[in-house]
């Protein structure tokens, strides 16, 4: 009788590739779940700036109105140029904060209106300024 030698190789090696196949399947799952985490919390970190930005920005809106109301009260009460960058100034700094780090700074140069319908000022400068640097920590924390 003959022994056959060929058989005893190919039943292991189709539960190794089967066995490699699950523990493959097994590790992509869990980097892409861990990957999925991480944009969650990347994405909610984004959306509360946004909604802290958009804040400072009705906010700024809201000081440009109250602005814009007392330069027209200014206008209609004095007499001339002079009287009314004499009362109102030549310029107004709006200052919001919208974070701990940033704040946003909107700048009005105050217009004296020669015709009806002009505006009172003209926006100078909308920006983000960084007021305060976040401490960074950077030791490694290898176990939590």
């Amino acid at each position: 009788m003959k022994k056959r030698q060929g058989m005893s190789v190919s039943i292991g090696s189709s539960t190794m590739l089967l066995i490699f196949v699950v523990i493959s399947l097994v590790s992509f799952s869990v980097l892409s779940l861990s990957s999925a985490v991480t944009d969650k919390k990347f994405t909610e970190n984004i959306k509360i700036k946004n909604l802290a930005y958009y804040n400072a920005c009705n906010t700024a809106e809201d000081e440009m109105a109250s602005i814009d109301a007392m330069l027209a009260q200014a206008y209609t009460s004095c007499e001339s140029e002079a009287a009314y960058f004499a009362e109102v100034g030549e310029a107004s700094t709006i200052a919001v904060p919208v974070t701990e780090y940033q704040e946003l700074q909107v700048v009005l140069k105050h217009l004296y209106p020669l015709n009806e319908g002009d505006t009172y000022y003209k926006i100078e400068s909308y920006c983000l300024v960084n007021v305060n640097s976040p401490e960074i920590d950077e030791g490694l924390h290898l176990i939590q």
